[in-house]
């Protein structure tokens, strides 16, 4: 018996748009708030006026650390080091144990961070449940892997929280280069790529990323793409049927699916 079933041309978007929805929903989710923390300084985990007053500062404040890390590294003829920790589904320790006991969990967090770090490490709070280390004077690939290493265990030891053993989830994204061929931006960017490769394969990796991989698309790149692609009207809505077939001359049209 001969089936046909009629479905609609789809009309792709281009690349970049691809890539770009892949992410957004990532994207959408994830904070601009930035907060700092460096050899004592702590601004509370979900204080409101916390991150309206020290979002801009910090953020700048790790472009700045950057940019004199490199500095460094071209005068001492050393390397510079970034890592980017994400916490996986902190928003679910959030709901379950309510936003006191989650920024307990936190701040005992950037305690163990900062315990394990060099005295001119810089340890920066991003978002919510995301942190930065910029280390100057990185000298081999396997020391920038057992920072990595560091701070996951850091974070996956288990808390104790009203009695239960906390255990998170988290991914380290690294990258390492040298003052004359990294800039601020390149770090964060490479970085930013191998968190994101880190935490597609699950829960607990580490990912080291370097300038000769340059062609990755990094999670900010994506959000540059989507609001471009939103601009220039590069979004098409399609609507592919879900048909259930009885016969080659009956089918039911059951919904459909929606491609973007």
């Amino acid at each position: 018996m001969n089936l046909s079933v009629q479905i609609l041309t789809i009309a792709l978007p281009t690349v970049p748009t691809l890539i770009a929805l892949a992410f957004f929903a990532c994207l959408a989710l994830s904070g601009g708030v930035y907060f700092l923390w460096k050899r004592g300084r702590y601004q509370p985990l979900l204080n409101e006026s916390v991150r309206t007053t020290f979002d801009a500062v910090s953020a700048q404040h790790l472009n700045d650390a950057l940019q004199d890390a490199l500095a460094h590294s071209v005068s001492s003829n050393t390397s510079v080091a970034l890592a980017l920790i994400d916490v996986d589904r902190f928003k679910e320790v959030i709901r379950l144990y309510g936003h006191d006991n989650a920024s307990e969990v936190i701040v005992g967090a950037m305690e163990r961070l900062r315990g394990s770090l060099r005295n001119d490490d810089l340890l920066l709070r991003l978002a919510t449940d995301e942190f930065a280390v910029v280390r100057p004077g990185a000298s081999s690939l396997e020391e920038v892997r057992q920072l990595g290493e560091t701070l996951l265990d850091c974070l996956t030891a288990p808390f104790l929280l009203d009695g239960y053993r906390l255990t998170l989830l988290a991914n380290v994204g690294l990258v390492m280069e040298e003052g004359d061929e990294a800039s601020p931006s390149s770090l964060y960017e490479l970085a930013e790529a191998a968190l994101f490769r880190a935490s597609i394969r699950g829960a607990n990796n580490i990912e080291i990323a370097n300038l000769a991989s340059g062609s990755q698309v990094s999670p900010s790149k994506v959000a540059a793409w989507l609001a471009e692609a939103l601009q220039e009207r590069h979004l098409k809505l399609d609507y592919q049927p879900i048909l259930s077939v009885q016969s080659s001359t009956k089918s039911t049209m059951l919904g459909v699916e929606a491609l973007l």
